[in-house]
């Protein structure tokens, strides 16, 4: 029963996490459906056998970052980059939306600490199915009220034409994917020690420059 709960908690979780990463940057959902269907189904299976088969949560975060933007390179047709770096934003989001609600979850005397560092279990199931409801109910207003960023070019994108990295409108994207991974790897240590705080700090940051270098890059479009 566990793992039929565990694998479809994560496919809704992996799909909370895929809406917020193409909402935030105006992408169509509905067109790529099927291969969305899969890919989340592939990743809660994937997530399984590493947290709990394997037993090594700490590498299932950065690979799923790297996944993430795969899917996106590979399936929708992102330009690596702007795959990377749509990522950073969105699972850096979700990380502060469930790290908000686990503090309301603590303040309200029902959660503590260890379940930050627990891949099953009660508790942890309460936590990520009020943070896919957020997530759903964020994405669903971002889409309603048509809000994001728009600077990422509808897919299929060209991979012909050659890209310059160092040019004004991307190198505040690379900067942007080099601290999406510093952040991933800390987090490591900040899960390892059990810390919380540390994590709702460090993702709020990175959101918030992730954030800073999105509205930089529209303005510079506009």
């Amino acid at each position: 029963m566990d793992i039929v709960l565990y694998i479809g908690l994560g496919i809704l979780d992996a799909l909370a996490m895929l809406l917020l990463i193409m909402k935030l940057f105006k992408l169509p959902i509905w067109t790529y459906r099927y291969k969305i269907g899969g890919f989340v189904l592939f990743i809660a299976v994937f997530s399984y056998i590493i947290r709990i088969v394997l037993e090594v949560p700490q590498i299932d975060l950065p690979l799923q970052y790297i996944l993430f933007a795969l899917f996106l390179r590979l399936a929708v047709k992102i330009k690596l980059h702007l795959a990377a770096f749509m990522c950073g934003a969105g699972i850096t989001a979700y990380a502060v939306l469930q790290m908000v609600l686990y503090f309301i979850f603590q303040y309200t005397g029902i959660m503590s600490v260890t379940v930050v560092q627990q891949s099953m279990g009660w508790l942890v199931y309460l936590l990520q199915a009020t943070s896919i409801l957020s997530a759903y109910l964020i994405s669903y207003g971002l889409y309603r009220f048509n809000l994001g960023f728009s600077f990422i070019p509808s897919p299929p994108h060209d991979f012909y034409s050659k890209e310059d990295y160092l040019s004004d409108h991307n190198y505040v994207l690379v900067i942007g994917n080099v601290i999406s991974v510093i952040t991933i790897c800390l987090t490591l240590v900040l899960l390892y020690r059990a810390n919380p705080l540390g994590l709702l700090v460090l993702a709020i940051m990175n959101y918030a420059m992730l954030y800073y270098f999105s509205k930089r890059r529209e303005d510079h479009d506009s």
